[in-house]
């Protein structure tokens, strides 16, 4: 799956079902990127192929920074998707520094 497939399954988050789906989409990508990692390793100072916050951790903690930083979150065109919300916010914790 690629970038532009997870920013997909991201925008097509409207309901509990599709939220789930962007999770599934989320953790698949957390896989493969370990995967290839774990073969092919970043230099020390890279990213592991677009995860910056490798552990949990890391992740939550960049997560509520993105959601707290009104730069970084974008309110998507319909502001009563919580769903959408959610997802964007646990997407961001995958590289908000």
């Amino acid at each position: 799956m690629s970038v532009d497939d997870l920013e997909t399954r991201l925008k097509e988050v409207r309901d509990e079902a599709s939220f789930l789906d962007f999770l599934a989409a989320l953790s698949d990508d957390w896989e493969r990127a370990r995967r290839l990692e774990a073969r092919v390793p970043s230099s020390p100072c890279a990213s592991m192929h677009g995860w910056e916050n490798t552990d949990i951790g890391s992740f939550f903690e960049a997560a509520v920074a993105a959601a707290t930083d009104d730069a970084a979150v974008s309110v998507p065109e319909d502001s009563a998707n919580t769903w959408r919300m959610a997802a964007t916010i646990l997407y961001l914790g995958k590289a908000y520094e």
